[in-house]
């Protein structure tokens, strides 16, 4: 590996999933290159959790769960809770696309493969939507990452 690592490319949960990529440079991106939690996570924000639940999911799948519950399963696997977050939408969405991987699978992966699992359940699902439905959801998602 190179001396110092200045750049990490990572994909949001959404915005990779539609074909936007994000490059993020800070102090995140090293900590996360020594093995730290990858800063993508940071990037799931109520907004794109609403889109999720309101144009993927079609039902609460995070706002229905009590947020002392999300503390509880963030401190058991030692995530953060916007980890522990992102972990839930991609254990529901695996199901919703008859790809099931459970939770606790996912908390046993490391972010890199986390966020690959997470770029083939996206699109799977983006080939279920038309090339209309693909780009609007794609400008709604943008529009949360800018927020």
């Amino acid at each position: 590996m190179k001396k110092t690592i200045r750049t990490i490319l990572i994909f949001s949960i959404f915005a990779l999933l539609f074909g936007t990529f994000i490059t993020l440079t800070s102090e995140a991106d090293v900590a996360y290159a020594n093995g730290k939690e990858s800063p993508v996570y940071s990037r799931l924000t109520d907004g794109i959790i609403a889109i999720y639940e309101e144009d993927v999911a079609l039902s609460p799948v995070i706002t229905s769960i009590p947020d002392n519950e999300i503390d509880k399963l963030a401190a058991k696997y030692g995530f953060s809770v916007k980890k522990t977050k992102a972990l839930i939408i991609l254990s529901d969405l695996s199901y919703r696309m008859n790809d099931p991987t459970p939770f606790t699978s996912l908390a046993e992966m490391k972010d890199r493969e986390i966020i690959r699992f997470g770029r083939h359940l996206f699109d799977l699902y983006g080939k279920t939507l038309s090339k209309e439905e693909r780009s609007a959801l794609k400008a709604k998602t943008l529009k949360a990452l800018k927020e």
